[in-house]
C-alpha cells in the first residue's frame, strides 16, 4: 500500500512535464518550467496537463452559429426599432412586433443549442457540419423574409 505523505511527495504528471519543458502559462505567459505543484506563481491559475487537437476543425461550427447570431441579432434590434418607433408614433403594428419577438426568441434559444450541442457537432463528418452550417444560415434568411413578407404587405 502506498503512504498517502508518499503518494503527496511524489511529482505529478504536470510537475514531471514541467522539469523537461519551458511551458508558459495559458494566462499570463509566466515560464512553468520546474513549477511544483498545479498553480501558477505568477497569476495563480490552477494547471492541468491535457491532450488537445491542435486544429480542432471549428471553421463550420462558428460558421453556423454565427449565422444563428446574426438572424437573433437582426430580429431582435429590428424589434428595437419597431418598438420605439410604434410608441413614438402612437401606431402600433402588433404584427410585426409580434414576428420579431418570436424571431428573436427562436433564433436565441437555437443559438444556445448550437452551443450546447458544439462537441456533437463537431464529431459530425465535415460535410455533415458544413450542411448543417448552411442550414443555420439558410434559417437566418428565411427569418428575414418572413419579417419581409409581414412587414410589407
Amino acid at each position: 500500500m502506498i503512504d498517502p505523505a508518499q503518494e503527496s511527495a511524489s511529482p505529478t504528471l504536470l510537475e514531471q512535464h514541467l522539469a523537461a519543458c519551458d511551458d508558459a502559462c495559458p494566462m499570463c505567459g509566466y515560464n512553468l518550467h520546474n513549477l511544483r505543484g498545479d498553480k501558477c506563481p505568477e497569476c495563480g491559475q490552477q494547471l492541468k496537463l491535457q491532450i488537445a487537437l491542435t486544429q480542432p476543425r471549428m471553421a463550420a461550427f462558428i460558421t453556423g452559429l454565427v449565422g444563428l447570431a446574426a438572424g437573433a441579432g437582426f430580429a431582435g434590434f429590428a424589434l428595437i426599432l419597431t418598438t420605439l418607433f410604434s410608441l413614438l408614433s402612437g401606431f402600433w403594428e402588433w404584427s410585426d412586433t409580434l414576428v420579431l419577438a418570436v424571431e428573436t426568441v427562436v433564433f436565441s434559444l437555437l443559438v444556445i443549442l448550437w452551443h450546447r450541442r458544439s462537441a456533437k457537432i463537431r464529431r459530425l463528418s465535415s460535410g455533415a457540419r458544413w450542411k448543417l452550417a448552411a442550414g443555420a444560415w439558410l434559417l437566418s434568411i428565411i427569418g428575414l423574409a418572413i419579417f419581409g413578407v409581414v412587414a410589407y404587405e
